[in-house]
């Protein structure tokens, strides 16, 4: 039988903590950073990545363990959070307007670039992940 596991942050500048569904247990807690709203991914089935709040860190862990696997540092606080459905490819927005692209396994960023000329709000990968669709506060 599967365990359903769900992972959230309880607070504002709590760390992401995992719970049983079916029992309410915690399971375990990911230390050394707080996440950024909207920001939380699956990665797969065995992992998640997250961008820090109030700092420009993006971070990787594996569901199993509280060890961070990946760090990447981009050049400012990147907020919404978006990967594939096939975990290759992970982006972020930033308050800049850039986006920034991912090699999801590996952590190392691939590309930025300008997307809008306001802070990015959303960001969405389509199905087959050919494309990012994003959103900003300029409305573009």
């Amino acid at each position: 039988m599967t365990r359903e596991v769900v992972v959230a942050a309880p607070a504002v500048d709590a760390p992401l903590v995992a719970w049983d569904l079916e029992s309410g247990a915690q399971l375990r807690t990911y230390k050394g950073t707080t996440v950024a709203s909207g920001s939380l991914c699956p990665l797969g089935d065995q992992c998640f990545i997250a961008s820090q709040a109030q700092k420009s860190g993006v971070f990787s862990w594996d569901f199993a363990s509280e060890q961070v696997q990946n760090k990447s540092f981009p050049a400012e606080i990147v907020g919404p959070l978006a990967t594939t459905r096939n975990s290759e490819w992970t982006a972020a927005g930033g308050a800049s307007g850039k986006v920034y692209l991912w090699q999801a396994t590996t952590g190392r960023l691939v590309k930025f670039f300008p997307a809008h000329y306001k802070k990015v709000r959303s960001l969405t990968f389509s199905s087959c992940g050919s494309f990012l669709l994003t959103g900003g506060e300029d409305g573009i």
